[in-house]
């Protein structure tokens, strides 16, 4: 008698391997998905990390706020003029409308540049004073506004009432604003104008002056592009390169 064969053991299938995804290949349109909120501004991402610097002159006299932004692009060749988005809330934003001016600083690539932007951008000035973590100085800037005043004219008559009129006239300011000293690219900037966009202010302004470590190339006269902090995702950063 012979003894009953064995079962033979189960052998698992072949697993196929992990499918490499082609980086030229175009997206398929299983690939997509729809996001909300903060995740549209990821969409944009990397983009340059900015602070804005800024220092009151009237109700927030003296106090100086910093704030790390994304959102900020220019809007005009000539004149020079950038824009910058910042929420209402922000220290910073009292300070800039208040003053009417404010800097705008590109940051580093490396260890100084990621410091400076969590500390200006997870650090509010209402509880926190900056002044003392963020290495600046003041620049002095002056521009001419045009700005609508009321003034009380006085009437001659039987009356003898004082009648209130509104004028337009150029006010000179000097104001000092403050600039990162770790900056390799910064300009000083004068409001033109702040509108509501969403949960931000939008502010437009003019380009008062510019100036960068960059250097020039000889045979194009282009500024070489700097190898600035480019922010990937909340906290996550990288260098600008060229291809």
């Amino acid at each position: 008698m012979t003894a009953p064969a064995l079962p033979r053991p189960l052998t698992p299938p072949p697993v196929a391997p992990p499918a490499v995804k082609d980086p030229n290949a175009a997206p398929r349109r299983g690939d997509w998905q729809q996001v909300h909120g903060r995740d549209v501004a990821a969409l944009l991402d990397p983009r340059p990390t900015l602070v804005v610097g800024a220092r009151g002159t009237h109700e927030m006299r003296k106090e100086v706020g910093f704030a790390t932004i994304l959102w900020a692009m220019p809007v005009s060749h000539e004149p020079a003029m950038v824009a910058i988005a910042l929420r209402e809330k922000s220290h910073t934003m009292h300070c800039l409308k208040d003053a009417g001016s404010f800097s705008l600083n590109v940051l580093p690539a490396n260890e100084t540049g990621t410091y400076l932007a969590q500390v200006c951008g997870t650090r509010t000035g209402w509880t926190r004073k900056k002044v003392g973590m963020v290495p600046h100085h003041q620049v002095t800037v002056e521009y001419d506004k045009t700005q609508t005043i009321e003034v009380e004219v006085p009437r001659f008559g039987i009356f003898r009432r004082v009648k209130t009129e509104e004028r337009v006239e150029t006010v000179h300011h000097v104001e000092q604003v403050p600039v990162l000293d770790a900056a390799t690219s910064w300009m000083t900037c004068q409001v033109d104008h702040i509108e509501e966009a969403g949960d931000h202010l939008l502010v437009v302004a003019y380009v008062l002056e510019a100036h960068t470590c960059a250097p020039r190339n000889p045979e194009t006269e282009l500024l070489e592009p700097e190898d600035a902090l480019l922010c990937v995702q909340h906290g996550a950063w990288a260098r600008s390169r060229c291809l």
